[in-house]
């Protein structure tokens, strides 16, 4: 039998076997309901999807993000200074041993030095140029983690002027990393070595004097009151601080530096500084000088001192010095009231009483005293006012009776 015009046939696909049983409504009700079989099966998905991931990152050994390798770049040099010479500006620094990162940089190839040239009355705010005008390349020893190279620079292209210079690290892949401090000065013929600088250590002060400049560093003769002084200490064992001593230059060749304490090594250098067009031009450091400053002042010698005879000797009994600085005294010994005096023990003495027993019926015997404070080494009194007396035994007996040299009494 025909069928309509425009009607489709639709055919049900033949199938081998028993008919898809359809799903029970209990069934697919606990599907579908929270907690149960559907929810089950998704959490265990997500679960299965944790743990693996879990397994991945510890067998990557991944721990965070990568760093990628363009951006580990060297950091700064480090200690950078400028100083003005006759034959230009040297350069001096510490080259970088780790990246920005913290890690440490194992290839470094080069530190580039970068220059400015300032114009005179250029205006504060407005941009520098700076170009670069040299580098200094450097190479790992076999084996070695340190790169190995010069940390100096001397830049001779200079004419009078205001520079700024700066540096920055280049590793092997042309990276350049952080920049340095910038570091600024004005060059001209600078003075020359200050000369025969003297040094002398007080009581918490050292003094320092040295010959008055009459040269630049070329030979050319200075006038009256073109140049000035600038004085800079350091400890023994350490660097220069980084300003002078004063706020101003000096005029005359003389520093007393009060700011010390006494038994600190010190070190000094003096440089003269010239003025140009109202900016200074520093000349070289002299030669350091040592200075350790100490305690001076002597304490006073002691009073009261009194001798008289004994059966034994001739005892000698004095009052304590005044100040709790006093440590000890020394006992001086004459046969005449001029001298010359005999030191009585090798180390000094506690006590303010001593027996004599080293000495003669009849005869005449002086005695003075002295003070030592705790400096290092200690200093002395002068000599107590002489005392004299001459020996005729006393029967008197206790424990300072006896045969002997003499020693403290006993008290």
């Amino acid at each position: 039998m025909e069928s309509p015009r425009g009607a489709h046939l639709q055919l049900k696909p033949q199938t081998h076997g028993p008919p898809e049983a359809a799903p029970s409504p209990r069934r697919e009700a606990a599907r579908r309901r929270p907690g149960g079989y559907g929810d089950m099966e998704r959490k265990g998905a997500l679960l299965a999807l944790l743990l693996i991931g879990f397994v991945l990152s510890f067998g990557c050994g991944v721990k965070g993000k990568p760093v990628p390798k363009e951006r580990v770049i060297p950091s700064a040099p480090g200690d950078f200074s400028a100083e003005v010479l006759p034959e230009g500006v040297r350069l001096s620094w510490r080259a970088p041993q780790k990246n920005v990162d913290g890690s440490p940089l194992k290839d470094l190839e080069a530190v580039e030095i970068w220059r400015a040239d300032l114009a005179e009355g250029e205006c504060p705010g407005c941009p520098v140029n700076f170009r670069k005008i040299g580098e200094v390349a450097y190479i790992y020893p076999e084996g070695g983690d340190s790169a190995q190279g010069a940390t100096e620079y001397l830049d001779q292209d200079l004419g009078s002027g205001l520079y700024r210079y700066r540096l920055v690290g280049r590793n092997s892949r042309g990276l350049t990393g952080q920049q340095s401090a910038v570091r600024e000065l004005y060059w001209d013929i600078p003075p020359g070595v200050v000369q025969g600088v003297l040094v002398s250590a007080g009581d918490r002060q050292v003094e320092l004097r040295w010959e008055p400049l009459k040269r630049l560093s070329d030979g050319t003769p200075l006038g009256l009151g073109d140049v000035s002084y600038q004085v800079f200490r350091g400890y023994k064992g350490r660097g220069l601080g980084a300003s002078p001593l004063h706020e101003e230059p000096l005029q005359e060749p003389h520093f007393v530096d009060r700011a010390v304490q006494n038994y600190m090594a010190y070190h000094y250098r003096v440089r003269a500084v010239r003025h140009v067009k109202g900016r200074l031009v520093p000349g070289p450091f002299c030669p350091p000088v040592e200075a350790t400053p100490r305690k001076l002042t002597p304490p006073d010698p002691p009073r009261g001192v009194v001798a008289f005879a004994t059966a034994g000797g001739i005892r000698v009994v004095w009052e304590g010095a005044r100040g709790a600085e006093v440590t000890g005294y020394r006992l001086y010994k004459a046969t005449a009231r001029e001298g010359p005096w005999d030191l009585l023990t090798d180390r000094p003495l506690d006590a303010v009483v001593y027996d004599d027993r080293a000495v003669e019926r009849g005869r005449w015997y002086w005695y003075s005293v002295t003070a030592l404070d705790d400096a290092l080494p200690p200093n002395e009194s002068v000599r107590s006012e002489p005392v004299g007396v001459r020996f005729t035994p006393t029967p008197q007996p206790g424990p300072s009776e006896g045969g002997g040299g003499g020693g403290p009494a006993s008290r």
